[in-house]
């Protein structure tokens, strides 16, 4: 696979997993549930 079509996949699956992403935020730093959410979707 080459390197963009890893980030891409890479990229979709953080977007499909945004929630999930943001409460494993949650809970491993303490961060609010919505500002977890917010640095998922700055970060994609």
């Amino acid at each position: 696979m080459c390197d963009l079509a890893l980030l891409y996949r890479a990229h979709h699956l953080m977007l499909s997993q945004q929630r999930e992403l943001a409460e494993l935020m949650t809970r491993e730093q303490g961060k609010p549930l919505k500002a977890a959410m917010n640095e998922v979707k700055v970060r994609r």
